[in-house]
């Protein structure tokens, strides 16, 4: 394991992700923790603590962590996919869709027009389903633009 500079919160925010990615959940919540006692409302440790408290259940608590991210940083692309994934999880289908819509606004990816296509499809939206996973499917190979 690498040692952190203590007061250098860009390794906490950037380990903390990479951990919530890999799913090693108790690491990257030491990591938020760690790095939002140096910095209480930065926009980045709140979207992964959000990103931690979905994939716990805890949807109540990831909510005020997102809102507060994207309170602090309302161009935030991942706050908002986090978002939509948090409403996706509860049910929230439009919700889902309309945050993921906002995502993709602000930066086109392609993981997000796949996201955003599960959520229309759960709607019986399948022709814009589809339309998400084309846009989706190209803009991963490169063959269209998003």
């Amino acid at each position: 394991m690498i040692e952190l500079d203590p007061g250098y919160l860009d390794a906490y925010i950037n380990r903390a992700g990479l951990l919530a990615g890999y799913e090693r959940d108790e690491e990257a919540r030491a990591d938020v923790e760690t790095g939002l006692r140096l910095a209480p409302e930065n926009p980045y440790l709140l979207t992964v603590l959000g990103q931690l408290e979905t994939a716990a259940g805890r949807y109540a608590e990831a909510e005020v962590a997102l809102a507060r991210a994207l309170e602090r940083a309302p161009d935030l692309v991942s706050a908002w996919a986090s978002r939509g994934a948090l409403r996706y999880a509860t049910g929230d289908l439009e919700g889902a869709v309309g945050d993921l819509t906002h995502a993709i606004a602000l930066h086109p990816q392609p993981d997000l027009y796949a996201n955003r296509a599960i959520a229309l499809r759960a709607l019986g939206r399948r022709a814009e389903a589809e339309a998400d996973d084309h846009r989706a499917a190209g803009a991963a190979d490169g063959t269209i633009g998003v």
